[in-house]
């Protein structure tokens, strides 16, 4: 026991307290146990009271892991990952076995196909449950998610070796964290979460992966820090990095967040069309140079594309423009990477693309496979937005890269300028009625 540890004094109290009860934890991640958590490790949660001169530290809560062999405990760290003042705990399991739908894919020797292998690594997040029912542990294997080892990481890369608060590095109210997979084939990862509102970790936001920085680090991941700290105090935390097999630290300076929107407007900068889409210019006879396509009746209009960002902080536009990629698929599957995909759905467009009535189609939009090339840098880069049927097929568009206009947060929503017109891509669009 003592393999990791960590301190809190916001786990039974989220108020201000002078008095507020400290909570220490403690990693054991290879102490054998009876019955069926033998080898399978456990973390302990010891109560110290402030300005005491206790002696003995009180056990407060033992938290099994599930798994021989699976180092649970390995790395621990308190974190508030919901924004409700109480700080959640996290739990390193580097090496526990998942032979479910998150394993690894991996191409088979004569190359026939892709299969899945076991993969190795988790990090449990419990959630603190003191505000909800002030009367029990604060934690409890009915309230914790497991959140494995992204299926782009090497089968044993020891992912939940290192865990770290981040702060708020999105500026969203919420803190985030990192966690490290040091024996990766590629010389290490770290991996980057955001904290959520709705006590639902999603996928990774971001991978750094060693053999995407120079040096040729080995290890990277094995330790991680700062806690939160800004080191070039430019308002967002930074994070430190440890490579001992190179005997380097990587320090890594959050740069301010922008977000995206994308904007599809009718030629004039208008949001809606009025009219009746059998009303459009009749194209039957241009869409017979589209592949495979064929209607008894086509009608098509131009629309405008644009891409524009914005400062999540209240700071004034650094950059006017940046480049910027759009792929265009009318009907998106479920994994599609947009900015908070789900919160968007409501999002308003001309006319309705899909769905009843008339069917959309791109001039110009190729048949390809979700994991082509072209389309494969459009889902999150962790791998685990890659719809598990990878060999799905959709007509996508490509458009040329374009620059995408800064605006203030008070234009979100907002048609553009003719200025941003100008900058626009026009994109061609096909019904069938």
């Amino acid at each position: 026991m003592g393999s990791s540890s960590a301190i809190s004094d916001s786990v039974y109290s989220p108020s201000a307290d002078s008095k507020k009860t400290i909570v220490a934890v403690f990693g054991a991640p290879g102490v054998p146990q009876s019955g069926d958590k033998n080898g399978s490790g456990f973390v302990m949660l010891n109560v110290i009271e402030k300005a005491s001169s206790q002696r003995l530290i009180m056990k407060s809560q033992l938290l099994h892991g599930s798994l021989f062999g699976s180092r649970f405990g390995h790395a621990v760290n308190f974190v508030d990952l919901n924004g409700d003042g109480w700080d959640d705990l996290l739990v390193g399991a580097p090496f526990e076995r998942d032979q479910g739908e998150n394993g690894i894919l991996h191409q088979d020797i004569e190359g026939r196909g892709m299969h899945r292998i076991p993969s190795f690594g988790c990090v449990y997040v419990y959630w603190n449950q003191q505000q909800r029912l002030p009367s029990t542990g604060a934690f409890s294997d009915r309230n914790v998610q497991v959140i494995r080892a992204p299926t782009t990481l090497s089968p044993l890369s020891g992912f939940g070796s290192a865990i770290t608060d981040l702060g708020d590095i999105d500026h969203d109210g919420i803190n985030d964290f990192a966690v490290g997979a040091p024996y990766d084939e590629s010389g290490g990862v770290v991996v980057v979460y955001h904290g959520s509102a709705s006590k639902h970790i999603g996928p990774p936001t971001q991978l750094i992966n060693a053999s995407e920085l120079p040096g040729s680090l080995q290890g990277l991941g094995f330790s991680l820090g700062l806690g939160g700290l800004d080191l070039d105090d430019n308002g967002y935390p930074d994070l430190a990095v440890g490579a001992p097999n190179s005997d380097k630290i990587a320090v890594f300076r959050t740069r301010p967040v922008i977000k995206g929107e994308a904007l599809v407007v009718l030629e004039d900068g208008s949001t809606h069309f009025k009219g009746m889409l059998d009303s459009l210019e009749d194209c039957t006879w241009d869409t017979q140079i589209m592949p495979g396509y064929w209607a008894p009746k086509v009608h098509c209009m131009n629309v405008k594309v644009i891409m524009t960002f914005y400062n999540v902080d209240p700071i004034s536009c650094q950059q006017r423009s940046i480049p910027a990629q759009l792929l265009l698929t009318i009907d998106p599957p479920e994994n599609w990477l947009t900015e908070e995909f789900k919160k968007n759905a409501s999002s308003q467009t001309p006319f309705p693309l899909g769905g009843g009535g008339a069917v959309a189609s791109f001039f110009g939009e190729r048949v390809l496979q979700v994991t082509d090339p072209e389309v494969r840098p459009f889902y999150q880069l962790a791998g685990d937005n890659v719809p598990l049927d990878h060999d799905q097929s959709l007509p996508f568009l490509l458009l040329p890269t374009q620059r995408a206009v800064c605006r203030s947060k008070s234009m979100l929503g907002q048609p553009p300028s003719q200025d941003e017109l100008a900058l626009a891509t026009t994109v061609r669009l096909a019904f069938r009625v």
